[in-house]
């Protein structure tokens, strides 16, 4: 039963990720991107897959942050780049060895890129590089059998190509 309600939960996390890929500003991606990381966290935490689940929690986190670069000089500081992509490594490093193994890797390179395209302002920007690291979870997912997972990342790579084409001509910078 717990397996079932888990699948439920990832398939809502894909709902909101897709969702999230066809807002126009990149406070409102990220707003819905915090929703996702949530529902990821718990998908997979009760799934048992220690990488997706403390890689989504520290995302929530990333996320956050980086929703108010616009509004908060804190949150504006350059450096959450590369200390999100740190924490990263460090937790998927940690996961590897607890329990995760080898596959973690994947994971932990998409959380990686996700990171990059997260801190990008600009939404057209975030989508292509969403495109980078969708293949790389994918196969996280299929290893550790998360259903909404591996459906996340096909419908968020071609929500990324709907929203790379629907705002092409656009000014989506606010």
């Amino acid at each position: 039963m717990i397996i079932i309600i888990a699948q439920i939960i990832g398939y809502l996390a894909m709902l909101t990720s897709f969702l999230s890929f066809q807002m126009r500003t990149h406070r409102s991606i990220m707003l819905v991107q915090v929703i996702t990381a949530i529902l990821f966290a718990v998908h997979f935490l009760m799934l048992g897959k220690t990488t997706g689940c403390i890689l989504n929690a520290a995302a929530i986190i990333r996320d956050i942050i980086f929703m108010y670069q616009d509004k908060s000089k804190f949150c504006a500081w350059r450096g959450w780049t590369v200390i999100f992509c740190i924490v990263m490594v460090v937790l998927g490093g940690v996961s590897w060895v607890t329990g995760d193994g080898f596959y973690a890797i994947f994971f932990t390179v998409a959380m990686v890129f996700n990171t990059i395209s997260m801190s990008v302002h600009n939404p057209q920007n975030v989508r292509k590089i969403i495109l980078i690291a969708c293949p790389l979870a994918f196969t996280y997912d299929l290893l550790t059998k998360s259903q909404g997972g591996m459906v996340n990342e096909v419908l968020a790579a071609c929500s990324a190509v709907i929203g790379l084409i629907r705002y092409r001509n656009k000014d989506t910078s606010k």
